[in-house]
């Protein structure tokens, strides 16, 4: 049996994939030299290259069974490489222009401020007060490295390890550091840059019961939240059909392409959405951040001082990510504590300031409902959500890997034929839009309600509420047991009638603009034709 160092970077690759980390630290060891080149010239500091190297060799280990071809191997671990040089460059520029002097006091300048992490100049007080969330073991190697300013092969000989495992346990106990690090910078940027108009505490009283109904009846967590946090005179004014309907998240639908996972249906361009739809509810927002990337200090000040102001009048705040993926309210706030509480649909949570925007769905995002600047004529609104599903299921773009409307179809019945659809994404994807469905059919019902002096107008909202119910009851049979099989059939079927749902609504708008302005919709014979 050859030796390992004897293999094709194939054959070594194969390995690690089955299991073998000795496999997998020569892969590392033949390509560690070049590895270096290539973040020294991007970095052009040895010490912030060394670095970088550490962090992609985690990366490469984290995704080498992606890697679709292994005589690929090489370009594609350069390209983890540069794009973690160009990610430690542009940290250590957002903290030159974004941190205050005194969360920079300290940190040479000419250091790569992801280095310090290891290499401060109080090292044994560092490793105490940014170490609290290190193993017993990851101490133990970032102990010898430096308090003892031991080399990584001699950190292995000293303990018994591998190379590959002193690699892993420095890389994880940096990216730890890192993040203890950052969240006490932040911590202090918050404090002092805390907006003095509010209060330091605040917390307002929201029905829990009533949040609950609304997340059990509506699996839209943005519409729930926006429902839950809307001015008491809006929630009464609009029922969650109209609130579905009217921001147009009736119609909607957004899969990503690849494998149907839960990522799809709220990856699509949010801020003109959401100002759209609102404003047909004769509401206007703010907003902080757009849910694509862990915040800044800055940013992260800034979403805080947005919570807090409007929870100060009253009003709170639709937040991404609090727990999942989803979107959750915040109504209260703690300065002293430096805690918000939230609720997400599931239960009462507390986060801490520092982890708004950094949990597991990175992504700062924050929106704060106010009243519209004017009044908006509800026929004008209804003919807006519309043209918002109609144009959303024709022309709508979205981010690259991604599809929206019509054409999302088409790639979902594509993933099953190739089998690389994810069955628990997949299935998440149908219940959200079933559900999406059946309010837009409720919605369009209530239209028909009260354009009823219309007749034409009324029969056609009928037809396309009833051609929804059916769409929705395809969506939810697509994963019952009963459907294994089927599944690309009911999609063609999907898409098909959606299709045809979205012509009636383009149809009933053309109808919906021949009621001339200010003509009441309600002092009409029932038989009226329109």
């Amino acid at each position: 049996m050859p030796a390992e160092m004897d293999f094709t970077d194939g054959e070594l690759i194969a390995r690690s994939l089955a299991g073998s980390d000795e496999a997998f630290g020569q892969l590392m060891h033949r390509h560690r030299g070049s590895a270096y080149r290539w973040a020294l010239g991007i970095c052009g500091d040895s010490h912030a290259a060394d670095d970088v190297v550490q962090e992609a060799i985690s990366r490469v280990y984290a995704n080498l069974g992606k890697l679709q071809q292994a005589e690929r191997f090489e370009p594609w671990y350069r390209r983890i490489v540069r794009n973690e040089a160009l990610m430690a460059l542009r940290s250590r520029a957002l903290r030159s222009e974004q941190l205050t002097d005194d969360t920079t006091d300290g940190i040479d300048s000419n250091m790569n401020p992801e280095n310090a992490i290891f290499r401060g100049d109080n090292g044994e007080a560092m490793i105490h007060r940014l170490g609290a969330k290190l193993s017993s073991q990851e101490k133990k190697v970032v102990d010898a490295f430096v308090l003892h300013q031991l080399l990584p092969a001699e950190i292995a000989e000293k303990y018994g390890m591998t190379m590959d495992n002193v690699y892993q346990l420095m890389s994880r106990s940096r990216m730890k550091m890192k993040e203890e690090r950052a969240e006490h910078e932040i911590r202090e940027y918050i404090r002092e840059h805390r907006d003095h108009r509010a209060g330091e505490q605040m917390i307002l009283s929201i029905s829990s019961k009533s949040l609950r109904a609304a997340w059990r009846s509506c699996h839209n967590s943005f519409v729930c939240s926006l429902y839950s946090a809307m001015p008491a005179g809006a929630r009464t004014k609009y029922s969650m059909t109209e609130s579905m309907g009217l921001t147009s998240q009736a119609f909607r639908i957004t899969i990503e392409t690849g494998s149907i996972d839960s990522s799809g249906p709220y990856m699509y361009y949010w801020e003109p959405v959401f100002r759209e739809g609102l404003a047909n509810l004769g509401l206007s927002c703010e907003i902080s951040g757009d849910g694509g990337a862990a915040p800044s200090p800055f940013m992260l000040s800034k979403g805080i001082n947005q919570i807090r102001g409007a929870i100060s009048e009253g009003r709170p705040s639709v937040v991404w990510g609090l727990n999942s993926a989803e979107f959750g309210l915040v109504y209260g706030y703690d300065d002293r504590e430096q805690l918000l509480y939230a609720d997400d649909g599931i239960g009462k949570r507390v986060t801490r300031f520092e982890r708004l925007g950094r949990g597991d769905s990175e992504g700062l995002f924050v929106l704060s409902i106010g009243l519209g600047i004017d009044a908006i004529d509800p026929h004008v609104a209804v003919i807006r959500s519309l043209r918002m599903a109609v144009r959303h299921a024709r022309t709508e773009k979205t981010f690259l890997g991604f599809a929206a409307g019509l054409q999302a179809y088409d790639y979902w019945a594509e993933a099953i034929r190739c089998g690389s659809v994810d069955p628990l994404g997949s299935a998440y994807c149908a219940k959200l839009f079933a559900n999406a469905r059946d309010y837009a059919s409720r919605y369009l019902f209530g239209l028909s309600e009260k354009y009823a002096v219309f007749a034409s107008i009324r029969e056609q909202a009928v037809e396309a509420a009833g051609l929804y119910g059916e769409l929705s009851t395809l969506l939810t049979d697509l994963h019952l047991p009963g459907s294994q099989g089927k599944e690309t059939e009911l999609l063609n079927q999907a898409r098909q009638l959606d299709t045809e749902c979205v012509g009636l609504l383009a149809s009933l708008i053309d109808k919906l603009e021949t009621v001339k302005a200010g003509e009441t919709l309600w002092n009409k014979r029932p038989n009226q034709a329109r």
